[in-house]
C-alpha cells in the first residue's frame, strides 16, 4: 500500500510539472498545435493514473464492480442463466426452488390457479374465507350496522366525524385498527397518508447508491474534466479562457498531491505505531528472562563452595542455556533494527547486549556466578531497561503527534519516520559508553598485577577493546548523519 502511494504521488509530481509547462507555453503565446498537444499528453496520463487509483480504491472496498466474480445475491449464477449445478435459475430473486422450504409442491404452499388439499375449486365458496368486497367473519353486512355489546347501534355516523356525545360504543381507541380490520391499518387505505417516495425506509439502505470518491479520486477526476475543456479551448484558439482551465486543472493536482502526502505521513505513522510496539513486547521478554537468570545467579552464588555438588553444576549449565536462549532473541531483534535502518545507537545497544549474554552463558557454565559475571548480567538488565523506556517515550510521543495532526493537518512533502529521536541515541550512547568503563574497572579489580593473565579476563578486555571502537564509530555515524 505504501509503495503504491508512493507511485502514485511521483507520478502526480510529474503531471504538476507537465501542466505547467502547458500553462506556460499558453501564457507566452508559444505554437498553438504544440501546447494543444503537450495538454492531450498530459491529459491522457491523467486518465492512466485516474484508472489506476479508481482500480486500487475498489480492490481496497471489495466492490463487486471492481471484480469478475459475481457477489451478493448473483453469487453462484452462471450469466447463461444457470445455477453452480448447470439448471435454469429462477428468473425471480427470491422465487422459491425445488426442495426449498418453501417449495411449491408441499401442502402448506400453491401454485397459481391450484388449490390446497380439502379447498375447494375457484368460484366455490367456503364459511371461513370471505371473497373480495366480502366483510370479515364477525364483521356486519353493508347495511346491517354494527353491533356494539349485543346491542343495535343508534345511528350511523356521517363518514368522518363523530356521534354527538360519548364516542360510539366499539369505537377503538388510538393505535388499534378500525372495525374490518385483522391489523393495523396499511399504508395506501382510505384515510391512511402514504409514505414519503423520496426517502427509502429507515431500516433499508438506498439502493445503487455510489461509493464515495476517496484518497484524491475526485479531485483527479476535476483535474481531468478541466484539461478536457483547456483542449476544447486550444481548438477554438482562445487562448484565455484555456488558460484558466489550465490554471484549474493545476490547482486540483496540487490538491490532490496534498491528499497522496497526507495519506502517507498517515501510513508511516501507523507503521512506526506497530513496529514500536512489537520491539517493546521483544525487548520486555527477554527483560524478563533475564531478570530470572540474575535472581538465580545470586542465588547459586550464596551457595558455599564445599556444598557445591553436582546438582549445584547442572542448575548453573540450565542458567546457561537460559542466557542462551535470551541471546538468540536479541540477535533476532538485532536483525529487526538494522533492517529499519534509522538508528545508529540502539542496534549498536542491542549487538554489546547480545556480546554480553553470551559471556554470561559461558561463564555459567563453568559455574562462575561471581561479581563479574553478576555486574554483566545486571548491564544487560539496565540496556534492557533503557531501551524500553525510550520505546515507550516514542510511542507516547507518536501518539501526541497524531492527535494534534488530526486537529491541524500538516503540510509538505512527508518525512521518513526515524525510530526515536537524537536525544535518546545521545543518551543511548552515554550509557554504553559507561558500561564500558565499570566492566573495565571491575576487570582492575580482579588482575594482580598491570596484564590479565587469565583466559577470562583476558578475552573480556579483548571485547571491551572491540566495544569501544564500536561506540567510537557509531557516535560518528550520528554526528555526521550517515543514518539519514
Amino acid at each position: 500500500d505504501m509503495e503504491f502511494y508512493q507511485e502514485v504521488l511521483k507520478v502526480t509530481n510529474r503531471l504538476i510539472g507537465k501542466q505547467r509547462d502547458a500553462r506556460s507555453d499558453n501564457q507566452k503565446g508559444g505554437d498553438l498545435k504544440k501546447v494543444e498537444g503537450d495538454q492531450k499528453k498530459t491529459a491522457e496520463e491523467a486518465q492512466k493514473l485516474a484508472q489506476k487509483l479508481d482500480k486500487h480504491n475498489k480492490d481496497k472496498t471489495g466492490d463487486p464492480k471492481s471484480g469478475d466474480s459475481p457477489k451478493g445475491k448473483d453469487a453462484g449464477k452462471d450469466p447463461s442463466g444457470k445455477d453452480a449445478n448447470g439448471k435454469p435459475a429462477d428468473p425471480k430473486d427470491g422465487s422459491p426452488k425445488p426442495g426449498d422450504p418453501m417449495d411449491p409442491k408441499k401442502p402448506t404452499e400453491t401454485k397459481p390457479g391450484e388449490p390446497k388439499p380439502g379447498e375447494k375449486m375457484p368460484g366455490e365458496s367456503k364459511p371461513s374465507e370471505s371473497k373480495p368486497g366480502e366483510p370479515m367473519p364477525g364483521e356486519p353486512k353493508p347495511g346491517e350496522g354494527k353491533p356494539s355489546e349485543g346491542k343495535p347501534s343508534e345511528g350511523k355516523p356521517s363518514p368522518g366525524k363523530p356521534m354527538p356525545g360519548k364516542p360510539m360504543e366499539g369505537q377503538p381507541s388510538q393505535g388499534k385498527p378500525m372495525p374490518g380490520q385483522s391489523g393495523p391499518p396499511m399504508p395506501g387505505q382510505p384515510g391512511q397518508p402514504m409514505p414519503p417516495q423520496d426517502q427509502p425506509p429507515s431500516d433499508q439502505p438506498p439502493q445503487d447508491q455510489e461509493p464515495p470518491q476517496d484518497e484524491g479520486q475526485q479531485d483527479l477526476n476535476q483535474a481531468q474534466d478541466a484539461m478536457k475543456r483547456a483542449i476544447e479551448e486550444l481548438e477554438k484558439k482562445s487562448r484565455e479562457s484555456a488558460g484558466e482551465e489550465q490554471q484549474r486543472a493545476l490547482e486540483q493536482l496540487e490538491k490532490l498531491k496534498a491528499k497522496l502526502e497526507e495519506i502517507l505521513r498517515q501510513r508511516r505513522e501507523e507503521e512506526k505505531e506497530l513496529y514500536l510496539a512489537m520491539l517493546e513486547v521483544r525487548f520486555q521478554k527477554m527483560l524478563k528472562v533475564q531478570l530470572q537468570i540474575n535472581s538465580e545467579t545470586t542465588r547459586l552464588e550464596k551457595i558455599p563452595q564445599p556444598e557445591r555438588t553436582a546438582a549445584h553444576f547442572d542448575k548453573c549449565n540450565a542458567a546457561a542455556q537460559l542466557q542462551q536462549g535470551n541471546s538468540v532473541d536479541a540477535d533476532k531483534t538485532l536483525s529487526l533494527l538494522k533492517e529499519e535502518g534509522s538508528s545508529v545507537a540502539f542496534p549498536e545497544a542491542v549487538e554489546q547486549m547480545r556480546s554480553s549474554m553470551d559471556l554470561i552463558a559461558g561463564r555459567l557454565t563453568k559455574a562462575d556466578t561471581g561479581s563479574t559475571t553478576q555486574l554483566l548480567e545486571q548491564i544487560v538488565v539496565e540496556t534492557l531497561e533503557e531501551i524500553i523506556l525510550a520505546l515507550q517515550k516514542e510511542l507516547e510521543s507518536q501518539r501526541q503527534k497524531k492527535n494534534q495532526q488530526q486537529q491541524k493537518p500538516q503540510k509538505g512533502q512527508p518525512q521518513d519516520q526515524k525510530l526515536v529521536n537524537q536525544l535518546a541515541e545521545l543518551k543511548m550512547i552515554r550509557s554504553l559508553q559507561n558500561q564500558v568503563n565499570r566492566v573495565t574497572k571491575q576487570i582492575g579489580i580482579e588482575i594482580d598485577g598491570e596484564q590479565a593473565a587469565e583466559p577470562d579476563h583476558r578475552k573480556l578486555a579483548e571485547d571491551l577493546a572491540k566495544r569501544q571502537q564500536r561506540i567510537q564509530s557509531a557516535t560518528y555515524d550520528l554526528s555526521t548523519g550517515r543514518n539519514e
